[in-house]
């Protein structure tokens, strides 16, 4: 095979090889903040129950 033909196939699958690393970053980087937006809505999801649980806990006070 021609040398120039070799050089190109070797720069086509270095290519490849570095957009398939690419691409496999950009989805580990989504699900990282896939993974952080889910904590965030956790946090204010219990944040959320602890005013509910302390709104009742205060009328159960008041009404006792």
């Amino acid at each position: 095979m021609p040398s120039e033909l070799q050089d190109l196939m070797d720069d086509l699958e270095v290519s490849i090889v570095d957009t398939i690393n690419r691409l496999e970053q950009a989805e580990m980087d989504l699900l990282y903040v896939g993974v952080l937006d889910l904590e965030q809505r956790i946090e204010a999801l219990h944040d959320a129950l602890a005013y509910v649980a302390d709104a009742i806990a205060d009328r159960s006070l008041d009404a006792g």
